[in-house]
């Protein structure tokens, strides 16, 4: 019976789940990039940053619906201009008149 009850509390201790709090700098900010879908969209992203998360959307404009996509990239406000670049290069790549770029404060936590 013992050696159950040993088996047993192993296996919990390896499903617990520990929590890194994540600091990051105090000028970490998310920024999102909110835009038209397009085919090479992440190879665009990636010659600005070395991460971020793309995600599909649909979006609506002016009545019209339309694919969608929102870049998200956690960088340190000292980033902000290299964003502004990436946003302008999207922009102009899908010809929209428009993009919105939106962004605030990162507070995060890796499990």
């Amino acid at each position: 019976m013992a050696k159950n009850q040993a088996i047993t509390r192993n296996l919990a201790e390896a499903q617990e789940t520990t929590v890194h709090n994540f600091v990051p700098e105090p000028d970490n900010l998310i920024f999102s990039l909110y835009t038209e879908d397009m085919p090479n969209l992440a190879s665009i992203v990636t010659q600005y940053f070395d991460g971020a998360t793309i995600y599909s959307a649909r979006g609506i404009w002016r009545g019209t619906s339309e694919a969608s996509a929102v870049v998200e990239i956690i960088a340190p406000s000292t980033a902000r201009q290299q964003v502004i670049a990436l946003a302008k290069h999207i922009k102009a790549a899908n010809h929209q008149t428009a993009i919105m770029v939106d962004e605030r404060p990162a507070r995060m936590r890796i499990l």
